[in-house]
């Protein structure tokens, strides 16, 4: 017996061990990448709850963006124009389509018991695309699966889509999605997905700042995306997601814009200019005619530089994100300031 004690013993010492050593890691880490919480499905849902916005902004992770427009205009407006950014990661317009459906249309359309709208004031609706999102759905990126059960998902979705399939890499996801929300003090288990240790450890290492730690070879590699992805625009079920969102956005009598979102410059060849920016600019511009949407292409019309861009080459850094907005309440998006109207 005593021996047995003695196993469990030096059992949970070696797990307490474990724990310390991972818990110690987990904070040193966070001297060199701090915890900045990232705006998610989820989170954007609760405060669109509680909320009453003028504007809402359906996107990618690059929805996130315009959180920073978000703030300079309920400055500008005192408060008239509220927005609220619903950043769906891993894009796709499918995604948005789910998400809209699924999460954002009960708020929408939910009434007081009087059966007056619960919240009133939407006027405006900003979707923020690329021609990335209308790719199919893996477009040589796998990791695009999982984007829904591991951003959006419920426990009703889950549990659901369980029933039908039985546990799968994909709904497995959501597990992983639960999983992050127990631990939102660890960037460890927060990173998952976003990289961005390794990017403030690569900056930190070679002591320069993330905007300029950018990677030949990765820059390389997004050209020749660009360049590619001509033959892949335009996959009928994307766009009958976007057809979806618009329909729906209109039918209630909703001011829609149709925004293409800024490149990092270093990125754009001129190739990919002549080829799949155009092709799929001019495309969507007509459609946005068609549909008698407001149409905006600020792919490489930004003031943002190279050094506006995280590592990733995707991502705008939070300065960048103020002087995006800066320009663009000064510009093509100067009609926000009267959303409340």
């Amino acid at each position: 017996m005593s021996g047995m004690l003695g196993g469990w013993r030096n059992l949970l010492l070696v797990g307490f061990c474990a724990f310390a050593t991972v818990a110690a890691t987990d904070a040193a880490l966070q001297t060199v990448v701090p915890l900045n919480p990232l705006l998610e499905v989820d989170s954007a849902i609760l405060q669109y709850a509680a909320g009453d916005p003028t504007v809402l902004v359906v996107g990618s992770s690059h929805a996130r963006s315009f959180v920073a427009l978000g703030r300079a205009l309920y400055e500008r407006t005192h408060g008239e124009v509220r927005v609220q950014s619903v950043p769906v990661e891993w894009g796709k317009l499918t995604n948005y389509a789910w998400v809209l459906e699924n999460r954002i249309k009960p708020l929408i359309e939910a009434r007081t018991s009087s059966g007056a709208l619960r919240r009133p004031s939407l006027r405006h609706v900003l979707i923020v695309t690329e021609w990335w999102d209308s790719t199919s759905q893996g477009n040589g990126t796998s990791s695009i699966t999982m984007g829904l059960p591991a951003r959006a998902w419920r426990w009703r979705d889950f549990l659901a889509d369980l029933c039908a399939n039985n546990l799968n890499n994909y709904n497995r996801n959501f597990l992983q999605k639960i999983w992050r929300e127990l631990w939102p003090k660890s960037i460890l288990v927060q990173d998952r997905g976003h990289d961005r240790i390794i990017e403030g450890l690569r900056a930190s290492i070679s002591r320069k700042a993330p905007s300029s730690a950018k990677d030949p070879k990765s820059i390389e590699f997004w050209q020749a995306m660009i360049e590619g992805g001509e033959q892949s625009l335009f996959e009928p079920s994307q766009m009958k997601a976007f057809d979806e969102l618009v329909s729906y956005f209109k039918g209630r009598d909703l001011d829609v814009t149709l925004l293409l979102y800024p490149r990092m410059p270093g990125t754009l060849t001129q190739k990919a200019k002549d080829t799949t920016l155009r092709q799929f600019s001019q495309r969507m511009r007509a459609i946005a005619q068609e549909k008698g949407i407001r149409f905006v292409d600020i792919t490489a019309s930004s003031p943002l530089t190279d050094d506006d861009f995280a590592p990733d080459l995707d991502h705008v850094l939070p300065d960048g994100n103020e002087r995006l907005a800066a320009w663009a309440l000064a510009g093509d998006l100067s009609f926000l300031a009267g959303a409340a109207q």
